[in-house]
């Protein structure tokens, strides 16, 4: 084969390489372009840019779920993108680029392609644009900007460069080779439009945290990549809207569709708990259920109980070889069932009750939390009866006490103590926390401190002993009996739902009467509760 031969093989072998799809997780080959010339491998370049688009799946705007708040700015971005030549016709210029920055799996890819759809917008994943090396050279940035605005003015539609990892690309240090400081260099020079203003030509730069350190603080700044996006962990509330998403979408709504069952899924996905965590539980989920369909020889459809073995694992860890005896399984689902009891009675949220026979160890009452992007209002004294449930049965049944127990009464304990400190009844002047230090400053006499604390602490014993009290008379109320068929459905399933649970609850047993806090405990004139 004659040389010339040869180069438009390479040519030809590069250009196809550069129109097959990219699969998740594959790293860049420059192998198929080691051979070409500088003509060959713009060529390869233009073949590669024409064709990207194709690549990737359209992302809509009802598809970005948990980081909504992010639509503003990018609907923003997106507008100016595809207006980007009357807006340089009117002299209004605008960044060439965005940071996208955040733990991985918070959604930037995902935003970057809602970005590119919706300002219809050609996406380039630079990660993969044909260079004979595997680091970034002055010529390859060169040419991939030469190759964008070709583009845009053949098209008439902006590009989006996506920039994955941007960190590893704008790196400056001491270690640094001088091709990295000429690359970089030259992306300057095409952001600031030296060799020429790189029209509807826009970089998405994404990194695991915000510019700073040995990045060059040149390429971050207004007129560049100036633009900042920080994409963080979702709250509860986005966990929620995401597992209904992916549930919904994988099964073609072919799913349980209520919104109680959603809220709950949504605790056992933890405070770490990733959206692309969450695309991959709910792949497990539907796996699971068409096995099962065919086996059963019925349509797949996600029942309630469905996602839990898959939520179970990421909630108390990977099963292990724990067995649990059966009279530590009756033990525990009676205490548990006591507490859902007076939780539920009183109003508190209990989503989850697990007492498992063998793999997972913990045994857990997932009550409501405050991680969930808004206020949540609980009361106080409640939670106190609620640590009083588990030691009340146990005397009501003739059970021998636990050290959960033991443990439960400290934590009553401090409830109170900071139930009083914070609200003292009618709000206390100083609290028992501020007594020391007040005291060391001279803000406040021995005498007064002492009897203040003298006070507290008779009004923590007080607030204990009602709420010790209620958790008695809702359970007396119940019966041992109702107690015991409460346990008993735990311990055949393993595990319950809140909408589960309320089945056994009678909102009539709730206790409303509950002692005040009086002025006349003793304490000094002036300084009341």
């Amino acid at each position: 084969m004659s040389g010339m031969g040869a180069s438009m093989a390479a040519m030809h072998a590069a250009q196809m390489k550069a129109m097959q799809p990219v699969k998740d997780g594959a790293k860049f080959d420059p192998s198929s372009y080691g051979s070409l010339d500088d003509q060959g491998l713009l060529e390869a370049s233009r073949e590669f840019v024409s064709k990207e688009l194709s690549l990737f799946e359209p992302v809509r705007r009802s598809d970005i779920i948990g980081i909504d708040h992010h639509l503003i700015e990018v609907d923003q971005i997106a507008d100016r993108l595809r207006e980007f030549a009357m807006l340089s016709k009117a002299g209004a210029d605008m960044d060439c680029g965005a940071v996208f920055y955040g733990l991985p799996g918070t959604g930037k890819t995902l935003c970057a392609r809602y970005l590119a759809m919706s300002s219809e917008a050609i996406f380039v994943n630079v990660a993969f644009f044909p260079r004979k090396n595997g680091a970034w050279m002055a010529h390859d940035v060169s040419r991939l900007f030469r190759v964008g605005r070709e583009t845009v003015e053949e098209t008439g539609r902006p590009v989006i460069f996506f920039w994955d990892e941007f960190d590893g690309f704008a790196k400056i240090n001491d270690q640094s080779t001088s091709d990295a400081r000429e690359a970089v260099s030259a992306l300057k020079t095409e952001l600031s439009g030296i060799t020429g203003k790189a029209l509807g030509v826009f970089i998405i730069a994404t990194m695991n945290s915000a510019p700073g350190g040995e990045l060059d603080p040149a390429l971050f700044r207004a007129g560049r990549i100036g633009r900042r996006l920080r994409f963080e962990k979702p709250h509860r509330q986005a966990r929620r809207d995401l597992m209904r998403y992916y549930l919904l979408r994988i099964s073609h709504g072919k799913c349980a569709k209520k919104e109680a069952w959603f809220n709950t899924l949504s605790y056992l996905l933890g405070a770490n708990t990733m959206p692309s965590d969450i695309e991959e539980i709910a792949n497990e989920i539907w796996a699971n259920v068409v096995m099962r369909a065919r086996v059963e020889g019925k349509t797949p459809y996600i029942r309630m109980e469905d996602p839990i073995p898959a939520l179970m694992r990421r909630y108390a860890g990977e099963p292990t070889n724990f067995v649990r005896t059966e009279e530590a399984r009756q033990h525990i689902a009676l205490r548990l069932a006591a507490r859902a009891l007076v939780a539920r009675t009183q109003g508190l949220s209990v989503q989850l009750m697990t007492c498992f026979v063998r793999g997972y160890e913990k045994v857990d009452m997932l009550v409501e939390s405050d991680e969930t992007g808004v206020p949540v209002v609980i009361n106080q004294k409640d939670e106190i009866a609620l640590m009083f449930a588990g030691s009340t049965v146990e005397d009501l049944l003739g059970l021998p006490a636990s050290i959960a127990s033991s443990e439960e009464k400290v934590q009553a304990t401090s409830l109170a103590q900071r139930y009083v400190e914070r609200y003292g009844g009618n709000e206390v002047t100083i609290s028992m926390s501020g007594i020391s230090a007040a005291r060391e400053r001279q803000d406040i006499s021995p005498y007064l401190s002492n009897g203040l604390f003298e006070y507290s602490t008779r009004v923590i014993e007080k607030l204990i002993t009602e709420q010790e009290g209620v958790a008695r008379q809702i359970l007396e109320a119940y019966g041992a009996e109702h107690i015991r068929s409460l346990a008993e459905t735990l311990l055949a399933q393993e595990y319950l739902l809140q909408q589960q649970i309320d089945k056994f609850v009678q909102v009539k047993h709730r206790v409303t009467q509950q002692i005040e806090i009086s002025k006349d405990e003793g304490l000094l004139p002036g300084f009341y509760l």
